[in-house]
């Protein structure tokens, strides 16, 4: 799962690495993955599935596409570069630990 997290923006932006935009989990997930168990986590229901084509008239082809094609991405750049670790390497952990943070 993407995130944008303060931490992995402060060590990217001091060290200036132009190529990576964004940091992400050892796990990479699609939304149907990740979704259930975070509303699980926060104690909502579960989230409705949507066939793609109304995904795409509510929220547009770039919604659909983030929603259902995206594909994992890697941590090399960031760990071989800058150094970086994430403090919970799976959305899992992250999901569990972080919310109660």
């Amino acid at each position: 799962m993407k995130v944008f997290v303060a931490g992995a923006t402060g060590a990217i932006g001091s060290r200036l690495v132009p190529q990576l935009a964004a940091a992400v989990d050892d796990e990479p997930a699609p939304v149907r993955a990740w979704l259930p168990f975070l509303a699980d986590q926060l104690g909502a229901p579960e989230p409705r599935r949507v066939p793609r084509v109304v995904a795409r008239l509510l929220g547009g082809e770039a919604a659909a596409i983030m929603l259902t094609e995206v594909r994992g991405a890697s941590n090399a750049k960031a760990r071989r570069e800058l150094g970086w670790e994430l403090r919970w390497p799976t959305w899992r952990l992250g999901f569990a630990k972080g919310l109660d943070e």
